[in-house]
C-alpha cells in the first residue's frame, strides 16, 4: 500500500488543483487504476537515518528526476524505495514516439502477470538475476529524458537509449502499450508518443505478490526472486500532458507536421482536407518498394511517387512525404518531366492533401521474394494502415511565402 499518497496530497492539493486546472483543456490525465495497488492507507513514516539506507541510495523525494530514477538502476530504487518507506515518485518525462515493426520475438523466460513484469525477461542461473530481456515484445511504456537524437546510426541510438530511457508498466485501467512500438495497432497510447508528461509512479505494487515463472526456463527461477524482481517495476499511476498541444494547429507547415506521429496527425486530423507549408528541396523520389510492391503502386509501395517538403531550407531539415496519385502526374524514379513538383524545385509551396484516402482500403502488397520469408506482421491489415497513413496530394503545389 502507498502510505505516502495522503501526505503527498495534503501538501500539494492547492498546487495540483492549479495545475490541473491549466493543464485540463491540453491534454488526458489518465487515472490510477483499479487494483493496481495504488491506493493510500496514512501519512508516510519519518525517513529512517542515512546509515540504515542502503549504499549508493540518491536523496529520496517525491519529485525525483527520471534521470535520477535512470542513474539509480531498478533494484536500487526498489531497495531504496522500501528502506525510506516511500514507494511513490513524481517526475517528468518524455514519451518518445517509436515503431518496431515486427520487433521481439519468442522468449523462452516470462513472468506473469505480463503488464507488471512485463512479460519476457532473462535469467542467469548462475548469479540468480532476473532483468528485462532486450530485443523482445515487452510489456510497458518507454519514456525518456529528452528526445532522441536526430537520424544516429543504430550505434549511437542504442547507446542514448541505454543511458536516457525507462522502462514504466501500465494497469489495465491507464493503457497498453507494447516497448518500442507506439503504433496504434499496439499502443493504447499512441496520441501521446512525442509529448512530454507529468507522471505519478509507484514501486512494490501490490500484484507483485502474485508473479509467477512460466516457460521453458521459469522452473530455475526463485519464487522469491521473480516477486522481488516485479517489486521492482516502477507502475504508471497517472499521467497528464505538459506540452501545450497534442494536436498541431493551422496553419500547418512540413517542419510542425514532421515533429508528430503519423497516428496522432490522423486521429488529429481525419481524414480532413488540410494546406501544408514546405520546401521543395527534390522532384520525385519515386521507385518500387524495398521488401514489398503492390496495387495502387503509388500508393502502396514502400518509395512510392511522390515527393519530399522541407521544413527549411537544407538536406538536414525535417521532412514530410507527400503521395501524388497518377491523375495528377508522375513523380516516379526522379524523373521530374511529368512531375506536378518541378517547376517549385527550391521554391516555398502549398500543397493541398488528405491522410487517411478512400483507396487505402484497396491496397494490397506482396512480399519481395528477394527479402526472404514474409514475416508475421506482414498482413493485409498492415498493408492497409499503412496506405491509411500516406498523405496525399488531392492538387497540384502553388507557390507560397515563407512561413515565419
Amino acid at each position: 500500500m502507498h502510505r505516502n499518497l495522503l501526505g503527498r496530497i495534503a501538501v500539494t492539493a492547492a498546487a495540483a488543483l492549479l495545475a490541473l486546472a491549466a493543464l485540463a483543456p491540453l491534454g488526458a490525465s489518465a487515472g490510477p487504476a483499479s487494483g493496481s495497488g495504488a491506493a493510500a492507507s496514512a501519512s508516510p513514516s519519518p525517513s529512517p537515518s542515512a546509515s540504515t539506507r542502503p549504499a549508493g541510495c540518491p536523496t529520496w523525494s517525491l519529485d525525483m528526476s527520471l534521470a535520477t530514477i535512470i542513474a539509480t538502476g531498478a533494484a536500487k530504487l526498489a531497495a531504496c524505495a522500501t528502506a525510506d518507506d516511500w514507494t511513490t515518485v513524481y517526475f517528468d518525462a518524455y514519451f518518445p514516439a517509436q515503431r518496431c515493426v515486427g520487433c521481439g520475438g519468442v522468449s523462452p523466460t516470462s513472468i506473469d502477470p505480463a503488464w507488471l513484469s512485463g512479460g519476457a525477461v532473462a535469467f542467469d542461473a548462475t548469479t540468480g538475476t532476473i532483468m528485462s530481456a532486450p530485443g523482445q515484445t515487452t510489456r510497458g511504456m518507454r519514456v525518456a529524458t529528452g528526445q532522441p537524437p536526430y537520424a544516429p546510426s543504430d550505434a549511437e541510438y542504442a547507446a542514448w537509449w541505454a543511458v536516457n530511457s525507462y522502462d514504466l508498466r501500465l494497469p489495465t485501467g491507464v493503457g497498453t502499450c507494447l516497448t518500442n512500438d507506439t503504433s496504434s495497432k499496439y499502443c493504447s497510447l499512441s496520441h501521446y508518443a512525442d509529448v512530454r508528461m507529468s507522471i505519478q509512479a509507484h514501486l512494490r505494487d501490490d500484484a507483485s505478490a502474485t508473479c509467477k515463472g512460466a516457460g521453458t526456463d521459469g522452473s530455475r527461477m526463485p519464487a522469491a526472486s521473480v516477486v522481488a524482481y516485479c517489486a521492482q517495476q516502477l507502475v504508471v499511476d497517472s499521467f497528464t500532458v505538459l506540452t501545450t498541444s497534442i494536436c498541431p494547429a493551422a496553419p500547418y507547415t512540413a517542419e510542425d507536421l514532421s515533429h508528430y506521429t503519423t497516428e496522432r496527425l490522423m486521429a488529429c486530423l481525419g481524414s480532413a482536407k488540410i494546406t501544408v507549408t514546405g520546401y521543395a528541396m527534390a522532384p520525385g523520389m519515386g521507385g518500387r518498394g524495398s521488401a514489398w510492391s503492390g496495387t495502387p503502386g503509388w500508393l502502396v509501395d514502400d518509395f512510392g511517387p511522390g515527393f519530399f517538403l522541407y521544413g527549411w531550407s537544407s538536406v538536414y531539415a525535417p521532412m514530410f512525404e507527400v503521395r501524388v496519385p497518377p491523375a495528377l502526374g508522375t513523380c516516379a524514379n526522379y524523373d521530374v518531366a511529368g512531375c506536378p513538383f518541378r517547376p517549385f524545385v527550391g521554391r516555398w509551396v502549398k500543397v493541398v492533401g488528405h491522410f487517411e484516402d478512400a483507396r487505402s482500403a484497396t491496397c494490397k502488397a506482396t512480399w519481395s521474394p528477394e527479402s526472404g520469408t514474409p514475416p508475421a506482421w506482414f498482413t493485409p491489415a498492415f498493408v492497409r494502415q499503412t496506405c491509411r497513413e500516406r498523405f496525399v496530394l488531392l492538387s497540384k503545389p502553388v507557390l507560397a511565402a515563407a512561413p515565419r
